[in-house]
């Protein structure tokens, strides 16, 4: 009987589980990710601007030539320097902290930003120090 009730637990624990984690996946997709190789057509053609949300100190060991660089933390003070029209695609080193600074943007009103699906960890255009 006691072996019952706790599969019955575990059954219902697991269940809960598996929602929590489709809901979540429903706010990660508001994060409107976009792949590594559409950023770098994109960056390439002069259709986007990308935005780096690292550490000085990821920034420092290697970057994407001309990005517009802003840390995470200081995002909500710099919005100013986000434009507001064309394409701004963000980055961080795997794509967790770009996605938190796209759904912080959004809900400041930015309807033009987009999350670098993986970050610098699949980004395969140039880099600089």
């Amino acid at each position: 009987m006691g072996t019952m009730i706790l599969a019955g637990v575990v059954i219902i624990a697991a269940a809960a589980w598996l929602l929590y984690i489709r809901s979540m996946r429903v706010k990660d997709g508001d994060r409107q990710d976009i792949s590594p190789t559409e950023a770098l057509d994109l960056w390439q053609q002069q259709s986007a601007v990308i935005l780096d949300v690292r550490t000085k100190e990821e920034y420092n060991q290697g970057h994407i030539p001309g990005v517009l660089w802003i840390p995470l933390a200081q995002i909500p003070e710099r919005t100013k320097e986000i434009p507001r029209q064309g394409n701004v695609l963000v980055i961080c080193r795997s794509g967790n902290r770009s996605g938190q600074a796209v759904r912080f943007l959004r809900q400041q009103g930015f309807d033009n930003i987009r999350n670098i699906a993986g970050g610098m960890l699949n980004w395969r255009g140039p880099v600089e120090k």
